[in-house]
């Protein structure tokens, strides 16, 4: 239900469990908990729709300055969270990016790959997506390359996969409003991590709203699912009673912070006997209306005897801002772009706008027919992931996405500036290592060598130009709202701050779900990893509360008909 919180007799809330965050991952345990009928409260930290003072909370600082996007770029203080925003972009992790990789430090995750992938059917379920493979063997395609080239170094058969995309706060706003074990706080926001005087337990979590009188949940278990900077924040600022912060005692929450390496550089030529443009070329749509796309992946094999990282890449529709790709379609998004309150580059010269409004109304009249087609399937359901370019023979540049190491090094900070709710705002300090460049140099060379060798193409790039352009990337970087690892799963705490079942070392009843706790960031967008991991930790947590235990330590703050299923004692 959608609590009216003005008309509750107490300021205090007692629940089995309390969900911290509204996303993705909050909103699926939320579900799934109260599809168990466990007693839930999730806290949403904003409204149906983001408000400028809401937005305002996300703000920060970077270090150095302009090394990160804006902090409140692409995060979503509102019920439903980034999905609000999001492409829908569905790629799971491969087992390699969870195995322990002696070139690359503090990788290794410490549960098998199994109980994270076993969950991927279950996760694309929830963002109304038909289970499918993310593999396709070219057999099944006409005028294509094959699964393999370059002695094996180069696979062609992974794929990514999109979603409608679901907005969780629209799509399960229903059912959460109608659930009679779900109770659901508009606006409310956390500020703070109450511990018990042994300082072992999470024992409430005061809330602040600008609508209505302060709260305070007390529970059973507390799950922070705020995203990967707002979880780090909220431990780190919570420091009444440890200085260093909650689950801080090695200096581990806020380190390890990871995104991907990702961007365009150089040409993509691949040859075809008929003609015809391989499937790299274009957007696949399933039966079921789900579309999908093959990619150039780096083998396990290749990663191994290369000392790198996870990494792929595919042909994809050039920089939209250089005019001489001279693409209508590309001209119309750039300029809409550059009016847009995202844009982070400076005003462009008159000269360049003349090149693009040149391109996009004289190059083809059919361009308009083209742009508005693709605006139109854009706000369809499933939607079409991006717009394309209208002219067939537009250069095709070659997108790469690539794993970022964990480095201790990169990390988020408190500032010394507050929000209005006297929360210290972050300020991300993103560093990279030798292998992240390396990753991605790799990948052109050892692609370039297979295509060619094969007889199947050639990648036009410059290995200079390339290093230049990894440096200009990372030195001003943008996350693409991927933020992973600031509260990193580990078996020991000095490495980590929550354990293989994501509960954070040092208390007993404090759960993190999330990208925070991912150990390493692979190559794949993370949603879909981040919901097999919120489906992990509700299936825990609903076994717990179903086996019998005594209570014999901790106070529970439930009614006494929950107190045999309750978990206080067990941590």
């Amino acid at each position: 239900m959608i609590l009216d919180t003005s008309k509750l007799d107490s300021v205090q809330l007692r629940c089995q469990v309390c969900i911290v965050g509204s996303g993705a991952a909050g909103i699926t345990l939320a579900l799934e908990l109260g599809n168990q009928k466990l007693d839930v409260v999730l806290v949403t930290g904003g409204g149906y729709e983001q408000s400028d003072s809401n937005r305002r909370l996300h703000e920060g600082s970077a270090d150095p300055q302009g090394s990160h996007e804006p902090l409140e770029q692409y995060r979503h203080r509102a019920f439903g969270g980034a999905t609000k925003r999001w492409g829908g972009r569905l790629v799971p992790f491969d087992a390699i990016d969870m195995e322990h990789r002696p070139f690359m430090p503090l990788s290794g995750w410490p549960i098998p790959y199994p109980e994270v992938a076993d969950r991927y059917p279950r996760a694309m379920t929830v963002c109304e997506t038909v289970p499918d493979e993310f593999r396709q063997s070219s057999d099944s395609l006409r005028f294509d390359l094959p699964d393999t080239f370059g002695d094996g170094v180069i696979e062609t058969t992974t794929r990514e996969r999109w979603s409608m995309p679901t907005d969780f706060g629209v799509r399960y706003r229903e059912p959460l409003a109608g659930s009679n074990h779900v109770r659901v706080l508009i606006d409310y926001h956390a500020v703070d991590l109450r511990l018990s005087e042994e300082r072992d337990r999470l024992d409430s979590i005061p809330l602040i709203s600008r609508k209505g009188r302060p709260l305070q949940v007390f529970a059973d278990v507390f799950i922070l699912a705020t995203g990967g900077i707002e979880n780090a924040r909220l431990l780190l600022a919570s420091r009444s009673q440890i200085a260093a912060g909650v689950g801080n005692q090695y200096d581990m929450v806020g380190r390890c912070y990871m995104s991907h390496i990702s961007g365009s550089y150089g040409f993509v030529r691949l040859k075809s006997a008929k003609r015809q443009k391989p499937s790299f070329y274009r957007l696949a749509k399933d039966p079921q209306g789900v579309y999908s796309r093959r990619r150039f992946r780096l083998s396990d094999g290749a990663q191994r005897d290369l000392k790198v990282a996870n990494v792929i890449g595919f042909p994809m529709r050039p920089e939209i801002s250089d005019p001489r790709h001279g693409d209508a379609v590309l001209s119309f998004l750039y300029l809409r772009e550059i009016l847009s309150r995202n844009h982070r580059g400076g005003p462009p010269s008159w000269k360049m706008l003349a090149r693009h409004g040149s391109n996009f109304v004289f190059n083809s009249p059919l361009a308009w027919i083209s742009v508005a087609k693709q605006l139109w399937l854009r706000s369809r359901r499933p939607r079409l992931p991006f717009i394309l370019p209208y002219n067939s023979q537009a250069q095709d540049a070659l997108y790469f996405q690539a794993e970022h190491a964990p480095n201790p090094d990169s990390r988020l900070l408190l500032g010394s500036e507050v929000d209005e709710f006297g929360m210290p705002r972050i300020q991300a300090r993103v560093r990279f290592s030798e292998i992240d460049r390396l990753t991605v140099t790799e990948f052109y060379r050892q692609l370039d060598r297979g295509l060619r060798t094969a007889e199947l193409g050639f990648l036009e790039y410059g290995e200079a130009g390339l290093e230049e352009y990894l440096e200009r990337i990372t030195s001003r970087f943008d996350s693409f709202s991927h933020h992973l690892g600031t509260t990193r799963m580990s078996a020991n705490p000095r490495s980590g701050v929550v354990d293989p079942d994501c509960k954070v070392h040092s208390i007993g009843n404090l759960y993190v779900s999330g990208g925070s706790v991912f150990p390493t960031s692979g190559h794949a967008n993370p949603t879909l990893t981040i919901l097999a991991l919120a489906l992990r930790l509700a299936d825990d947590l609903i076994s717990q509360f179903r086996q019998p235990i005594a209570v014999t330590t901790g106070t529970s703050f439930l009614p006494e008909r929950h107190v045999a299923g309750s978990i206080a004692s067990n941590s």
